[in-house]
């Protein structure tokens, strides 16, 4: 074998070589990509989650004794709160879009969610229905009517709450893939 032969052998594979090199950063930068844009897409579901915790639950209404006043604090403010739950059940929707590329139990907690924001947004127009209309209506109806929004804020809250941690245990599992 000639010398011009032996270089061109080794040049040749030196190429190959190289180019396996490529390859494999190229096939790494992807999955860090990849794992890059599921984290973001996550930490946008738990976002949601949280701003679903904060928004606006009801305030100790007690503390209103006039039924004219009653009614105007009230009406604004479970009308705010409705429309705050109608914006984020919007959302959810697209969160439960999102969440299609993650394990099952992020979908489920997500849709228990929305499932759990469709009955307070009911419960809240329940509640603003039963607003006394008058002095002479007593308030034990509305009493009860709001009652109810008080369990089904505490269900929203806890099922907000296990969507956070299905993106923790997604978001775990992601991290364990990466590391191999």
């Amino acid at each position: 074998m000639e010398t011009s032969d032996l270089l061109g052998l080794l040049a040749m594979v030196g190429s190959v070589l190289l180019f396996l090199m490529v390859l494999l950063r190229i096939s790494r930068v992807s999955k860090t990509r990849q794992s890059d844009q599921k984290l973001k897409r996550l930490l946008e579901i738990e976002e949601w989650a949280t701003e679903v915790i904060s928004c606006g639950f009801s305030d100790n209404m007690n503390q209103v004794k006039d039924i004219e006043q009653l009614r105007s604090f009230t009406l604004h403010h479970l009308g705010q709160m409705r429309h705050r739950f109608v914006a984020m059940r919007r959302k959810g929707r697209r969160m439960r879009e999102i969440a299609i590329i993650f394990g099952q139990d992020l979908q489920q907690a997500i849709s228990l969610l929305l499932e759990r924001l469709d009955t307070h947004i009911s419960v809240l127009s329940e509640c603003i229905n039963a607003i006394p209309k008058d002095t002479v209506t007593t308030r034990s109806d509305f009493d009860t009517t709001l009652a109810k929004t008080t369990t089904s804020e505490a269900e929203v809250v806890g099922s907000a709450y296990g969507v956070i941690e299905a993106v923790t245990r997604n978001r775990t599992a992601d991290i364990a893939d990466t590391s191999v």
